[in-house]
């Protein structure tokens, strides 16, 4: 079988499947070849155009070989204020390149990015499965020579963050459990009080988001209950939830927080959102910066699928 067949055969067939298919292939090659855009958009029946604007669209594909090396810089507002154009300067002398640019010799490349999720540890960069935090200037050297100490995908989502004193006093709600269960123990969320509104009505749903004047957390401050009414009044015996956690206001990282260690927080509030409005089939929008956020949230999804007592009347 065609290697690009077998990279992407996994996919073939799901919804949606060609980004995940393109993202295999990256993964597997670093770029995405003419040969790939042909297969995939032969796969997946769509023209190649439509392939070729998948893969311009996302910034994190790439039309050409990869250099030997790709150190990306995280330069979203936290890290800035912590100093990330002090450490970019510095690399850029080190290595004798502009950022978005590769050294003469097709090996380094120094590439922008937004964001990295990692605010509080900034600054930040992240080179092949290594991110690297709490950088300044005086690291570029060692970033530049790779033998700067980084951390996995897996583990620096463990690090801990010395709180403000202002902060830490505070009485915990949505951040409640973090840091202190297991985010992949499904039965001992339940027996914390997890999914016991499972069997609520839509309307009783409605009114409790209608009365407790919930809006949403983006600079409007929408009322939540203007939109769940307004789908849930829908004739149509087919509706969508989707949950963005694309997260793209720089610096906005409680989402990642809630993913990574209560994911079954962000599965319940789903599955009470989908029983309001009548949705039968839901979707995460998650960006491919969090990598971690999504190993652990498709853990987290297979076991809640494994009770269907829980997860029956949503699709995931």
């Amino acid at each position: 079988m065609d290697a690009t067949l077998t990279i992407i055969e996994p996919f073939v067939g799901q919804m949606g499947g060609s980004i995940s298919a393109l993202r295999a292939i990256m993964a597997e090659c670093g770029w995405v070849d003419d040969h790939a855009i042909d297969t995939v958009a032969e796969q997946f029946n769509l023209s190649r155009a439509e392939v070729k604007g998948i893969v311009s669209f996302y910034s994190d594909f790439r039309v050409e070989p990869p250099p030997a090396r790709l150190i990306q810089v995280c330069q979203a507002e936290a890290c800035q204020a912590r100093g990330a154009q002090r450490l970019i300067t510095a690399l850029e002398l080190e290595a004798g390149i502009t950022l978005d640019a590769r050294d003469p010799t097709g090996t380094l490349e120094l590439k922008s990015v937004h964001c990295l999720g990692l605010c509080a540890h900034g600054p930040a960069a992240w080179e092949g499965n290594a991110l690297y935090v709490g950088l300044s200037d005086t690291d570029a050297g060692a970033l530049i020579s790779g033998t700067c100490e980084g951390y996995s995908i897996l583990d620096v989502g463990k690090l801990d963050v010395e709180p403000p004193e202002w902060l830490a006093d505070q009485e915990r709600l949505i951040f409640e459990r973090m840091g202190n269960a297991d985010p992949l123990d499904l039965e001992a969320y339940c027996e914390a009080g997890g999914f016991q509104y499972a069997d609520l009505p839509s309307e009783t749903i409605l009114r409790e988001i209608r009365e407790s004047g919930l809006r949403g957390r983006g600079g409007a401050g929408f009322p939540a209950s203007i939109k769940w009414d307004t789908v849930a009044a829908e004739p149509s015996q087919t509706k969508y939830l989707v949950c963005n956690a694309d997260e793209g206001d720089s610096g906005t990282f409680a989402d990642r927080l809630i993913m990574e260690q209560d994911p079954y927080l962000l599965l319940e509030g789903m599955a009470l959102a989908a029983r309001a409005v009548g949705a039968s089939q839901g979707y995460i929008y998650l960006r491919s910066e969090y990598p971690r956020a999504a190993l652990i949230l498709r853990e987290a999804i297979s076991r809640w699928r494994a009770r269907p007592e829980l997860s029956q009347t949503l699709s995931i």
